[in-house]
């Protein structure tokens, strides 16, 4: 292992155990919540709660998400005085996805879809906080406060997951509030965050050039991926069934939260990836290296973890859903590699290649969701989870390979950007 080597496994080894712990925290507690619902929730309201947060996924790219991660580099290269500027823009296209959001609710208001209105309605009330403040998160990476990250992330994980479950324990109807709950804490805590952000990024120093621009373009880039990432449930409730979503979500869980895990690792490589310009062999080799670990965890979870966890979680009423969740599962580590070359290219203010890697991985996703979706219903959903990633992986590794590879004058050490 060479210098530079050591310095990336380092960095993240710094800063990885924050995040690994956060996001340790946030699965313990959405774990509680998961095994609430699915006992309290009938199989409709259960999927009415997966398809209605989905939507309410996509939309969160009017609140441009792609801006907050520009802040982020321009915070980490000691160019963060636009900040507050992009907080009152994504603020201004938060207020426009809660608009659209409430009239989706209007459109689907009959008695067949009351339970997707009702919910639609009730996020577009909270959703400027949850969608449109959310950029403290950003600064605080920028800045490098990923103890701050911690804290609040954490205890805002706990606090919502405690709401969400008094509210199903103690409602009769408890489907409106869970939704509510679900919204209501997190826009709290990022109203929160948001005013410590407000003090801890100073109000003078240079706006990175372009850096604006590049956050906009970037979020408009970012629908097709969002859209592609909650096709599968869409289909499933509109085309399948409500409870074949149903199977599907509780399938789900245990690979969802691998992936989120894996994430968190590779965010903490963050700000060094800001200040990287050659996605070398350096890179490659640390990537490689934490693909085959994976892997090996992943085929222990499919075949050990899985058939025994799923029951105690969802309980027998979703016995069904296990042999899918182990071919996500098990499909997991496929995805590792294009997602650290993709989290890199994000730290690049490269909007081009940006947009080419994601029409790839969108295009790739949502083409294998209508081709087996449709066909084999919650197999094929699984089927097209591992693929998308095998897919995408490929595809994000040829254009970054072209366009940050051996084709790179910059030194294989990951020369230093201003």
């Amino acid at each position: 292992m060479n210098s530079h080597e050591k310095a990336v496994v380092a960095f993240a080894a710094m800063r990885a155990p924050l995040l690994l712990g956060r996001k340790a925290i946030e699965i313990a507690s959405g774990i509680a919540v998961f095994v609430v619902l699915a006992r309290v929730l009938d199989p409709a309201e259960f999927a009415a709660q997966a398809l209605v947060l989905a939507i309410a996924d996509a939309a969160r790219v009017f609140g441009l998400p792609g801006l907050g991660n520009a802040q982020a580099q321009g915070i980490a290269r000691g160019a963060g005085g636009g900040y507050r500027r992009a907080i009152a823009i994504s603020a201004a296209g938060a207020i426009l996805g809660a608009a659209l959001l409430a009239a989706a609710a209007a459109l689907l208001g009959d008695a067949d879809r009351a339970l997707v209105s009702t919910a639609l309605m009730a996020i577009a009330a909270a959703f400027l906080p949850w969608a449109g403040l959310t950029f403290w998160r950003n600064a605080a990476v920028g800045l490098d406060r990923y103890d701050v990250l911690f804290v609040a992330d954490a205890s805002g994980a706990v606090v919502r997951a405690g709401a969400v479950v008094a509210c199903a324990l103690a409602f009769e109807e408890p489907f409106l509030p869970v939704v509510l709950a679900t919204v209501i804490v997190p826009g709290a805590c990022n109203v929160l965050g948001i005013l410590w952000s407000l003090r801890a990024v100073p109000r003078t120093g240079l706006e990175e050039a372009g850096a604006t621009r590049y956050g906009v373009e970037v979020s408009v880039y970012e629908l097709p991926a969002l859209l592609a990432q909650n096709l599968d449930r869409l289909l499933l409730y509109w085309f399948v069934s409500p409870e074949a979503l149903a199977v599907y979500v509780v399938a789900l869980r245990v690979p969802s939260l691998l992936q989120a895990a894996v994430g968190e690792a590779i965010a903490s490589l963050d700000p060094l990836l800001a200040r990287t310009r050659r996605f070398g062999r350096d890179l490659k080799r640390v990537s490689l290296a934490a693909s085959v670990m994976l892997a090996g965890a992943c085929a222990f979870t499919a075949l050990v973890v899985v058939p025994w966890l799923l029951p105690v979680l969802a309980g027998e009423r979703y016995m069904d859903a296990i042999p899918y969740a182990q071919i996500m599962t098990a499909g997991v580590a496929v995805g590792m590699l294009g997602r650290l070359q993709f989290r890199f290219v994000r730290a690049q203010l490269d909007a081009a290649t940006f947009l080419h890697l994601v029409l790839a991985r969108a295009g790739i996703s949502i083409a294998t969701m209508l081709a087996l979706v449709a066909s084999l219903g919650v197999l094929g959903a699984a089927l097209a989870f591992v693929l998308r990633d095998l897919f995408a992986s490929l595809a994000t590794a040829a254009i970054v390979g072209a366009r940050y590879g051996k084709a790179s004058r910059e030194p294989d050490n990951g020369g230093e950007g201003s």
